[in-house]
């Protein structure tokens, strides 16, 4: 289980800085089709430019690179409620439907690429583990997700349920709970029926096709396609799957940027998923070399966009704790 670091950095070093700068703008890319579909969520709580979506999807993300706990979402929904004039509570409601959305999307990959090579998935996992966990994990959030749906489609009823809870409540607290409902129901308006629901689910698509695609061209790079037979295709499909299973461990709220968790995850998926062809030490680089693509562009230009403000995260956290504004 150990890495050969002197092997892991020779590795890393020996990548063409083209490659580098290619799987930065892929990724800076699928940030924007974030962004675009942040606005289709938002439709029912205001126009909003396409630019300022952007900045506030880097400044989201930057603070979750480098703050505990995934404190970037409300960080996100902080700048852009203050930006725009609109509520936060409904904004923050917006991001977690993006998450739902996220961890569907990435199931459904799990689920296409097991039907396609289901012993790239028995060799990661096992047969039994993979029995479990998977049905496991389509539960979870079938659950989730049909809740989500059931409240966005009855807002009537999920306001009806919350008052008549809140009625046992101290009289102020009762107030500002079902004050915050109606926010929390008017950001489930762009999830309100099956179409717009499709919509969103096909807006994700390109979102974490361009991720795996970073994946790609890291492992490209690294002269990693010898091991997937030279295929571009069993290539993308088995870094589909290592991209899918890290990201849903990654979202578990935890270190900032997930750091330690994802380079783990991706090195032995990657080291199991090709039944030991691919040396850990090759594995680890190609892992770090990932993440650092993933989270130190977002958090220079995050850092800027906050400048350029007049904004600082320091003070961002600062007035949301002593305001308490979402």
């Amino acid at each position: 289980m150990t890495t050969d670091v002197s092997r892991m950095l020779e590795s890393i070093f020996l990548i063409e800085a083209k490659y580098l700068i290619l799987a930065v703008v892929v990724y800076f890319i699928s940030l924007g089709f974030r962004a675009f579909r942040w606005k289709y969520l938002l439709i029912d709580v205001k126009k909003v430019n396409l630019f300022v979506l952007f900045q506030a999807v880097c400044v989201g993300y930057m603070a979750n690179n480098i703050m505990p706990f995934r404190i970037g979402e409300l960080v996100r929904a902080y700048f852009l409620g203050s930006k725009e004039g609109i509520s936060k509570t409904s904004v923050l409601v917006t991001v977690l439907v993006e998450r739902i959305l996220d961890s569907v999307t990435l199931i459904i990959f799990i689920i296409v690429i097991t039907m396609l090579n289901p012993s790239l998935v028995f060799r990661s996992f096992g047969s039994e583990i993979i029995t479990i966990i998977l049905p496991v994990l389509i539960l979870l959030f079938g659950v989730s997700f049909g809740l989500l749906i059931f409240s966005a489609s009855h807002p009537k009823i999920i306001i009806n349920i919350i008052g008549a809870v809140t009625k046992f409540l101290p009289d102020g607290l009762g107030k500002k709970i079902m004050s915050f409902s109606s926010f929390i129901v008017s950001g489930l308006g762009a999830i309100n029926n099956f179409r717009s629901l499709g919509i969103l689910l096909l807006l994700s698509l390109p979102v974490w096709l361009l991720e795996i695609l970073v994946f790609c061209i890291i492992g490209y790079s690294m002269n990693m396609l010898g091991t997937y037979e030279d295929s571009l295709i069993k290539m993308f499909i088995n870094l589909a799957f290592v991209t899918s299973i890290t990201n849903i461990i990654s979202a578990v709220p935890s270190a900032p940027g997930g750091i330690g968790i994802f380079e783990l995850v991706v090195r032995e998926l990657i080291v199991m998923g090709n039944i030991n062809l691919v040396d850990r030490s090759l594995a680890g680089g190609f892992a770090l070399v990932v993440h650092g693509i993933l989270i130190i562009p977002v958090i220079i230009l995050g850092q800027l966009l906050l400048w350029s403000n007049n904004l600082s995260l320091k003070k961002m956290v600062k007035i949301q704790n002593s305001k308490k504004s979402i």
